[in-house]
């Protein structure tokens, strides 16, 4: 899936995650604003997005939770 508006954001330690209209969840380095990752498992818009040092969890409008692992 190719990313929308942005809809929520987390940062943490260099990495942007993105949550997106499309249901997408973008991962981004600060420094460069490079795309890292292109998670897609939602059905709806992306409410909201956490970064931590392993997992980034997602939400959505859907009703679905994600969480992937980073390592």
């Amino acid at each position: 899936p190719t990313p929308s508006v942005v809809t929520s954001l987390s940062c943490h330690r260099g990495l942007l995650a993105a949550g997106h209209a499309s249901g997408s969840v973008s991962l981004l380095g600060l420094q460069t604003g490079e795309p890292v990752r292109l998670l897609a498992g939602h059905g709806g818009m992306v409410v909201r997005v956490r970064l931590d040092d392993s997992v980034l969890e997602s939400s959505s409008v859907d009703g679905t939770v994600r969480a992937w692992r980073l390592a």
